[in-house]
């Protein structure tokens, strides 16, 4: 099988879906299957490596986290459409979903898309709040997946978006996988000091982690706030934020007026092959936010023994069991509860860790990729069905 994966992030980018994107690849990769890649680069060239194909592109104005490119036609498109790929796989809606069209157009090879975010929220978000019609992301879904087979979403929470309305009849739930062999990597104690001392954290267990692109939607700002509650019951707790993004001054000029900055650590951007070692210092992973969909930082933690506090919702479906792998919460002082009971028993913390850790093994990379070349097969030959026919 020759499967072209198209995303507009990969590899080195700072974010879940591209780090998907790298698990699939490498996985099907391992197994022998023929599998390209076509990203967006982050210089001004575009360039291969290997079978992952890298075009020019820039940043959007209104979205700086955002890669876009006007390349529609170049000697690259030409080499994976001479290739014939059996099936395309599109991640992203942007500018390599439409070059993704515009191949299986000429190669008649099916497409099958994940949807990843919540466009309604991220996208449509501004210009909803201008104007209340829901019907703008509901008829940008219909035509944004209107060429796929099949419909990929990461979890139950995805079917109520208003993108997906039109399209819920080829939709199918698939929870995202990592490889988790690369976050259970061990840490000798001696490591796990020098990182904490290059980053100024004191050396003890009440360290509440936070590994994530540092975006307003993700509601860091509401965990400063109860940080500074948490430091009044208990000075020795820290907080430690692995990662960057546009609102990270914001954070900073935040946790320096909350008078905290002595308890908050802010590491900025970590290669994603670095991130398990951040894991090795905390205890307990947090998360305010309720707009993720799948987030692959929950399932890293659990798989380093973290037990998981976050906000209450949907995505956390078959993730997080109350009291069982962590807590969810839907205030801030019940946050600071379950912190506090963690921080407070050992015995708790230990077995809530153990429990985590076993859970992640639900979202092994192997399993998500049989699911996934399962669903290949099944789309494949409903298409060689409707030939014969």
């Amino acid at each position: 099988m020759k499967v072209l994966i198209t995303s507009d992030g990969y590899r080195d980018d700072i974010n879940g879906v591209a780090q998907i994107v790298a698990v699939y690849a490498d996985e099907m990769r391992r197994r022998g299957i023929e599998v390209k890649v076509l990203t967006l680069s982050d210089q001004n060239i575009s360039y291969k490596n290997g079978d992952d194909y890298y075009l020019q592109s820039y940043r959007s104005i209104f979205y700086p986290e955002w890669k876009k490119s006007h390349i529609r036609r170049h000697e690259f498109i030409d080499e994976i459409v001479a290739w014939k790929p059996d099936i395309i796989h599109i991640h992203t809606e942007g500018p390599t979903g439409i070059i993704a069209n515009m191949i299986s157009d000429i190669c008649g090879a099916p497409i099958v898309m994940t949807s990843h975010t919540d466009y309604s929220k991220y996208v449509f978000g501004k210009v909803c709040k201008i104007f209340p019609i829901t019907l703008i992301p509901m008829v940008w879904g219909l035509f944004a997946y209107k060429h796929a087979s099949l419909v990929i979403l990461p979890a139950e929470k995805a079917l109520t978006f208003d993108q997906h309305v039109f399209v819920k009849n080829k939709c199918k739930v698939l929870h995202n996988g990592i490889n988790l062999k690369k976050f259970q990597r061990n840490v000798t104690k001696e490591e796990r000091r020098k990182l904490m001392s290059q980053y100024g954290i004191r050396d003890n267990n009440k360290i509440l982690l936070v590994v994530s692109r540092l975006g307003k939607e993700k509601k860091i700002t509401n965990i400063l706030n109860w940080m500074k509650q948490l430091l009044e019951k208990d000075p020795e707790i820290q907080l430690v934020i692995v990662g960057d993004g546009l609102y990270r001054k914001k954070l900073e000029k935040q946790t320096a007026k909350q008078n905290i900055s002595d308890s908050v650590f802010f590491t900025g951007r970590i290669p994603p092959d670095q991130i398990y070692r951040f894991y090795s210092i905390g205890t307990v992973y947090v998360s305010a936010s309720d707009f993720e969909v799948n987030s692959l930082s929950y399932i890293e933690a659990m798989a380093c023994s973290l037990p998981i506090v976050c906000r209450k919702d949907m995505c956390l479906n078959g993730v997080l069991e109350n009291g069982v792998n962590g807590y969810s919460f839907e205030t801030g002082d019940d946050f600071c509860e379950y912190i506090m009971k963690i921080f407070e028993n050992e015995d708790i913390r230990l077995k809530l860790g153990q429990k985590a850790k076993e859970m992640s093994l639900r979202f092994d990379d192997k399993h998500f990729v049989d699911s996934t070349l399962e669903i290949y097969d099944e789309v494949i030959t409903n298409l060689e069905g409707v030939c014969v026919h």
